[in-house]
């Protein structure tokens, strides 16, 4: 596009743009005001609503079980996404996105059948509905109850959330981060800065009454600044965000974080190689959640503990760690990338031990896998989009606090201390 437009106008005519790129400088933009960028926004949940009542929804779910089947439901969301690029002291790229759609899904045991449409429109998730109803061998209908509405009880409220800022402030933003990480040291080279957010409303109603709609605000700002040295260069990285609000951004001090990612870099370029050889590894709290996430949580997720294919299949009540191990999964975080009031199935959010001193509790589960087992579901059902069925997915993983840091480095005579990682 050769002008600008403000959000207003681009949901007016954008349709499915999710890769429309706007390349508009600071000033092309700047002048949204706050009812523009607002209007749209607000305006995001009101065709679920209007097409997805109680009615609709509980005739498509007739349609989904006529044919039988264990559970059917409907999920629906619609996305409105901003993407902006900071690269060589300017703003490089402003992209908005706004995907929506709807999909049916029927599960019979081990089988499912799922169909979607990227209109949310009745009759064709009527037609989605017959098409996910194919996988069940005709055990005859199977009466849904009907849907109602019931209250949600969101884990933490956000007064004036993130992704609702004017361009112009996220923009002020990240020019203050690229100052800050500049200004560190003159060796600083280059940085790039990318802001992400989203607005995503969620319609989901079951076979077993539920109907239930979520709004989820999420803003994501990530830093890599590098270093330069004659042919040495190195490059340092942060980030921050979350479910958060704009009161957020003075608490977590984003020049601080702009600064981090710069002395990372000034670091590396005189870092010496790590020691070699096998030694104990003092993880400090904030990426060890990642290394939880990946080398074990993975390994709790119910699709896999369902087909026997995960290491941990079967040793439920078993211990499998030490002692002083406890492993949280909690939807309900204040602020956390991983919250949400329901899932994607329309189950609670919560907050489930997985570990307690050293023994497996819980696995994480959706409904298929709960029911498979013969369990209760986790509240972990999740998404990549409405183009997909939900999968028992982790939200807010983490090892709960335990024994100082001090004592363990004690016990360590010669050990590495790990304190950041990007990969």
């Amino acid at each position: 596009m050769d002008e600008p437009i403000s959000r207003r106008d681009f949901l007016r005519h954008g349709a499915f743009l999710s890769g429309a790129a706007l390349a508009a400088g600071a000033s092309g933009l700047a002048w949204l005001r706050p009812t523009d960028a607002e209007a749209a926004i607000m305006g995001i949940g009101k065709e679920l609503r209007d097409v997805l009542n109680l009615e609709t929804v509980n005739q498509i779910l007739i349609e989904a079980l006529k044919r039988g089947g264990d559970f059917a439901d409907l999920f629906a969301e619609q996305r409105f996404r901003t993407s902006i690029v900071l690269d060589d002291q300017k703003i490089d790229s402003v992209t908005y996105g706004y995907p929506r759609g709807a999909g049916v899904r029927v599960f019979y045991r081990k089988q499912t059948g799922y169909a979607f449409s990227d209109e949310i429109a009745y009759n064709d998730l009527l037609d989605a509905a017959h098409v996910a109803a194919a996988v069940v061998q005709n055990q005859g209908p199977v009466q849904p109850l009907d849907v109602r509405a019931r209250p949600l009880q969101p884990p933490f409220t956000i007064a004036y959330p993130a992704p609702m800022m004017l361009e112009a402030t996220k923009f002020n933003l990240m020019r203050r981060m690229d100052a800050a990480a500049r200004a560190v040291d003159p060796r600083i080279a280059s940085v790039r800065i990318d802001y992400q957010d989203e607005v995503r409303d969620t319609l989901v109603g079951t076979s077993d009454g539920i109907y239930a709609i979520d709004r989820q605000y999420l803003v994501s700002i990530s830093i890599s600044a590098t270093a330069s040295s004659g042919t040495n260069r190195r490059t340092g990285r942060s980030a921050l965000g979350g479910r958060v609000g704009e009161d957020y951004f003075p608490k977590r001090d984003p020049e601080a974080v702009a600064r981090d990612a710069a002395t990372q870099a000034i670091t590396l370029l005189g870092a010496d190689p790590a020691p070699a050889g096998p030694m104990p590894v003092v993880i400090a709290p904030g990426w060890g959640g990642v290394l939880i996430h990946e080398s074990f949580g993975h390994a709790l997720e119910g699709d896999t503990i369902r087909r026997g294919t995960s290491l941990l299949s079967g040793l439920k009540g078993q211990k499998i760690g030490a002692p002083g191990l406890r492993v949280i999964d909690d939807a309900r975080w204040p602020g956390g990338r991983g919250s949400y009031t329901v899932d994607d199935e329309g189950t609670p959010g919560q907050r489930t031990v997985l570990v307690d001193g050293g023994v497996l509790q819980s696995y994480i589960l959706d409904r298929q896998s709960a029911f498979l087992l013969g369990q209760r579901s986790t509240g972990n059902g999740r998404r990549m989009s409405y183009r997909q069925w939900p999968l028992p997915r982790m939200t807010n993983t983490y090892i709960d606090r335990g024994t100082d840091r001090r004592s363990i480095t004690a016990e360590s005579h010669r050990s590495s201390q790990s304190h950041d990682a990007f990969g």
